[in-house]
């Protein structure tokens, strides 16, 4: 069945290679430390890229190598995405799928386990004039070593292109989650250009959420315990048009701790 996925999605990609009249590919890259309170430590090294068609369709494919290191134990987890937005203005269709495999393993002892996690994400996103509305649905199923979980996460999406420099995001969101939890949460962005050469992000979540999947940066909050808060700003700035520096903060709260993320990040643009 994995050769037959990985069939198809190829077999889409040429074919609309084959038909394009335009090809641009935008490789991204990035580096996320992360600071628990918990006494542990992150690092991340991710790389992005998109294929879009005809200045129209987009092809996805996304890896993510995170290790978490703690005193008593290291967390390994290789994360593999692959998605599509297509266009048919005014409506947007998104299906993206995600694969994670992480290996735990503790220093004082030979005991080890692995966490094997399939995401599969659907997305309908409506243009009315200057706003998007969306409904997205994620199914998460993780087969790990001493915990079975499955989650069903709906996520709205209201979005309002005021004018060319200010962009305004909400989304509310809903999961279901295996072990009873049921937990709602709302995330709220602004994207403010001063600039042609400056894009300013900033935003949050309040509520309660776990297992949080983002259909637009294909990433996931691998944690099981609750998620209460989260922040962050971020800074891009753009020397020319075929290159993107960025630079950005986050702080997420969970139950009994919390992390900083410290990401930095280059994004390119090929054109063919």
């Amino acid at each position: 069945m994995k050769r037959l996925n990985r069939f198809i999605f190829l077999f889409l990609i040429f074919s609309f290679v084959g038909k394009a009249d335009s090809l641009s590919v935008y490789p991204g890259f990035y580096y996320t430390y992360g600071n628990y309170s918990s006494n542990a430590s992150s690092r991340s090294f991710a790389g992005y890229l998109p294929f879009v068609f005809n200045l129209k369709h987009t092809f996805v494919l996304g890896y993510d190598n995170l290790r978490i290191n703690t005193p008593d134990w290291i967390y390994d987890q290789q994360t593999y995405n692959a998605g599509t937005i297509l266009s048919f203005d005014p409506v947007y269709l998104k299906f993206n799928y995600a694969y994670l495999n992480g290996d735990y393993s503790e220093k004082t002892t030979t005991y080890s386990y692995a966490d094997k996690t399939n995401i599969l994400n659907f997305e309908t996103i409506f243009r009315i004039r200057l706003f998007y509305l969306g409904i997205s649905y994620a199914h998460l199923n993780m087969d790990g070593g001493i915990l079975q979980q499955s989650t069903d996460q709906f996520t709205g999406r209201i979005e309002w292109a005021v004018d060319p420099r200010v962009y305004l995001s909400v989304k509310p969101g809903y999961v279901k989650i295996k072990d009873g939890r049921k937990l709602t949460s709302v995330a709220a962005k602004i994207h403010y250009l001063p600039v042609n050469q400056v894009l300013i992000k900033a935003g949050g979540m309040f509520g309660q959420r776990a297992y949080y999947f983002d259909s637009d940066l294909l990433t996931l909050f691998n944690q099981n315990e609750t998620q209460k808060k989260q922040y962050f700003g971020q800074f891009e700035y753009s020397p020319s048009s075929k290159f993107r520096i960025i630079l950005s903060y986050q702080h997420a709260e969970f139950e009994t701790y919390s992390i900083n993320y410290y990401i930095a990040g280059i994004k390119t643009n090929i054109t063919f």
